[in-house]
């Protein structure tokens, strides 16, 4: 009975170590660097040409996700 508990726990755990889950302390700090990447004028200018050159919809969807990974929620509402 004690094999069958740790194969469940064991098939339970790994997909849990696998996804990051227990990283949460490291996003916080990548969260940090962004933050100060942002306030960057270079960083604004190119944030600026992304959005006037992405045309197709892979290009939108890249954009998006860049946008709200740099925190810009205001910019990824004016996708279409």
């Amino acid at each position: 009975m004690e094999r069958k508990k740790f194969i469940t726990a064991i098939s339970l755990g790994i997909p849990l170590m696998t996804t990051g889950i227990f990283n949460r302390p490291n996003e916080l700090k990548e969260n940090t660097k962004t933050d100060k990447a942002s306030k960057n004028p270079m960083v604004e200018k190119a944030i600026a040409a992304m959005l006037c050159m992405q045309r197709a919809a892979w290009e939108q969807g890249t954009a998006s996700q860049a946008l709200i990974v740099a925190r810009k929620k205001d910019l990824v509402i004016l996708l279409p």
